[in-house]
């Protein structure tokens, strides 16, 4: 499905909602609403996902998001615990997955 920016504004609220918990292990409210911009970013329309262009469809500053990436401290493993939490209240609890992002289309020649 391709979304276009009519359908991303009618999801934007309940992936805030989704997103909540997830940001709440990231500590400083800094950190979680930069956190939810570079996730909208990743899925909003566009072509190319990398920190300028993601901040331009944002209308954001592309520093705070670059800082998020490469400076900002914070557990992974309590990110990782919390998002398990969220996928398995969702899914239940398979004997096991399979999680195969292979099928993503390339967007680059290298």
């Amino acid at each position: 499905m391709v979304w276009n920016n009519a359908q991303w504004r009618n999801s934007a609220r309940e992936l805030e909602g989704y997103l909540q918990p997830l940001a709440a292990e990231l500590g400083r409210s800094e950190r979680r609403v930069t956190f939810s911009r570079y996730v909208m970013g990743l899925l909003i329309p566009g072509q190319r996902k990398s920190i300028t262009p993601m901040a331009k469809r944002l209308g954001t500053e592309s520093q705070g998001l670059q800082q998020f990436l490469t400076d900002s401290p914070w557990d992974e493993q309590a990110l990782w615990r919390a998002l398990r939490q969220e996928v398995v209240g969702c899914l239940g609890a398979p004997e096991h997955w399979i999680i195969d992002e292979t099928g993503w289309v390339k967007q680059g020649r290298e």
